[in-house]
């Protein structure tokens, strides 16, 4: 983590699961359902949780805690997560 605590794999994971719960919740309390952030396409797509800045990177550059961050993680469609990967 950026304060030099060590944290492992599993309260990472914890903590992820966690966090895309309360994106998810987060977005449907807001507008009533879920939906792609770019595209905005809903009914029939698979929407995934996906991270601006990678779990991978994060853990990386010692700032685990980015994983877990409502702020680094939006929700999008399969098909924009996967331009968004290709990117990044």
């Amino acid at each position: 983590m950026s304060s030099g605590d060590k944290v492992s794999k599993s309260v990472i994971d914890s903590r992820t699961r966690e966090a895309k719960r309360l994106v998810l919740s987060i977005q449907f309390d807001e507008y009533g359902y879920n939906f792609c952030e770019i595209c905005t396409r809903s009914g029939g797509v698979r929407l995934d949780c996906s991270h601006t800045i990678s779990v991978d990177k994060a853990q990386k550059t010692g700032r685990s805690e980015l994983a877990w961050s409502v702020d680094n993680i939006r929700i999008l469609c399969r098909e924009c997560h996967q331009k968004h990967d290709k990117l990044y």
